[in-house]
């Protein structure tokens, strides 16, 4: 089995909703398993700053799949929770990002693990770190939790629930 972690994040809609939809439809994967769940902060967008707060947490997940094979669950999940095209940074309905597949370092223009930006964005440190506080970069092993968080972008308005798990399961 492998250790996944995602980020996860809403910003149309009922966010809350949209993000326990997506742990749900993880979980009953028959080949997937979530394992921990972050906080949900609100937070402010990134880009085009004429939309809408998101709602971001982090999961850890179990899988028995390969990095290719998660990566399009994912991306299925998120259709199937109904995503929208959008432009880069946009509003959108759900948006699931790799963050790590265990300690696997890939760089192809389709898929990039570790997701880039995990250092300088808050709102995907802060919750990563509430759930694997002694994770680490694998290409030069330095732990997240040795990152200066009052360095990086700061989007994180507040926290609105503290455990992800703890809204009512979706149907």
């Amino acid at each position: 089995m492998s250790k996944v972690y995602c980020g996860l994040g809403s910003n149309i809609g009922d966010k809350l909703s949209y993000l326990n939809k997506a742990v749900d439809l993880l979980n009953s994967h028959e080949n997937c398993s979530v394992v921990s769940a972050s906080p949900v902060y609100e937070t402010a967008p990134m880009g085009e700053k004429k939309q809408n707060n998101y709602y971001n947490a982090a999961l850890e997940v179990q899988t028995d799949l390969d990095v290719y094979g998660f990566h399009s669950v994912i991306k299925s999940i998120e259709k199937e929770i109904g995503r929208e095209k959008s432009y880069r940074w946009g509003p959108r309905e759900i948006d699931i990002d790799l963050l790590f597949f265990d300690d696997m370092v890939i760089d192809t223009p389709d898929l990039t693990v570790p997701h880039k930006g995990i250092t300088e964005r808050d709102f995907v440190l802060v919750p990563l770190l509430d759930i694997a506080p002694d994770i680490a970069l694998p290409d030069s092993g330095k732990k997240l939790s040795e990152f200066n968080i009052s360095l990086t972008n700061h989007y994180i308005l507040r926290k609105v629930l503290e455990n992800l798990s703890e809204i009512e399961k979706v149907e």
